[in-house]
């Protein structure tokens, strides 16, 4: 009887395995800069990351997938670096959202407050951005998904160019 529920179970297994889909992780590149004595309440497009049609994803076209295939779609890890200038740290901001935004639907993907206080010192420091597991499904199948960030605090007294990356890990029906 033992013997009967094992290979059961393992068949179970295997066919649950078969038809449920497979995943893979993207990540997708953008720059900004921020003026000095800009503002933060209109912090410039993320280029890179506008108008992004993710059927064109280089990683979604080398596992042979569509948009159309997605079951769903989560931003796992978001980082903000400063590239320039190389004396700039992240001390004028307070917080940060990056937001997906598809037509008029939007929804924050990943959030950091308290950035000031974080001593990331210069040269390039790296900001990790807190993900909230959002569903972005919806999104990344849209005919055209745009990122952009909110912040507050004061503006640089620099011009400040930023890298924004965002890994996103994909879900796909089974075939």
């Amino acid at each position: 009887m033992r013997r009967l529920l094992t290979c059961a179970f393992l068949l179970g297994a295997s066919l649950s395995a078969c038809g449920g889909g497979q995943s893979f992780h993207t990540q997708i590149l953008g720059q900004l800069t921020l003026p000095a004595g800009g503002t933060l309440d209109s912090i410039p497009p993320i280029t890179g990351l506008t108008t992004i049609d993710f059927n064109q994803n280089t990683d979604m076209r080398n596992v042979g997938v569509t948009k159309d295939q997605l079951s769903s779609a989560v931003a796992d890890s978001v980082q903000v670096v400063i590239v320039s200038p190389s004396t700039q740290d992240f001390r004028f901001l307070d917080n940060l959202h990056l937001i997906a935004k598809a037509g008029t639907q939007e929804a924050e993907v990943a959030q950091k407050s308290g950035i000031g206080r974080l001593s990331l010192p210069a040269p390039n420091p790296i900001l990790g951005l807190d993900t909230n597991s959002t569903e972005l499904k919806s999104y990344v199948a849209a005919t055209a998904t745009t990122f952009l960030l909110r912040g507050g605090g004061t503006p640089p007294s620099v011009d400040t160019s930023i890298a924004v990356k965002v890994g996103i890990e994909i879900h796909v029906r089974g075939y």
